[in-house]
C-alpha cells in the first residue's frame, strides 16, 4: 500500500517552446507535448513502479473527481510500465467522505 502527493505527471511544451516571447501563440494550438513527472524531486514514478512490480492487482482510492480519474490513471501507466496489470485486476473506490461507512461501503463495493 502506497500514496501519491497530487497529480504523478504533468503536461509541458517541449524546450523549443520556453521562450514565450519568441513563439507565436497560435503556434502552441498544434505544437507537440511532453509528459513529464509532476514533482521530480519526489521519485513517485521510481516508488509506484517499485511498489506496482510485484502485485496482481491495483485497488485505487483517490477523490471521485475528475483530477482524481486522471490521478488513477497516471498511478495505472505509472504501475503497467514495470508489470501489465489486466484491467479486470483494476478496482476503483469510489466514496465521498472520510468516514468509517464511506470507507467500509466503498471497500465492500469493490
Amino acid at each position: 500500500m502506497t500514496s501519491v502527493c497530487g497529480h504523478v505527471m504533468s503536461l509541458d511544451f517541449s524546450s523549443k517552446y520556453n521562450n514565450w516571447d519568441a513563439v507565436d501563440p497560435m503556434e502552441l494550438f498544434t505544437a507537440q507535448t511532453v509528459q513529464k513527472e509532476a514533482t521530480p524531486k519526489l521519485h513517485i514514478v521510481d516508488h509506484l513502479q517499485a511498489e506496482g512490480r510485484n502485485v496482481s492487482c491495483l485497488v485505487l482510492w483517490l477523490d471521485c473527481d475528475r483530477e482524481g480519474e486522471n490521478i488513477c490513471f497516471e498511478v495505472i501507466d505509472a504501475v503497467n510500465a514495470v508489470n501489465r496489470i489486466s484491467e479486470d485486476h483494476i478496482f476503483r473506490a469510489k466514496f465521498s467522505a472520510i468516514t468509517d461507512v464511506d470507507i467500509k461501503r466503498a471497500y465492500n463495493n469493490l
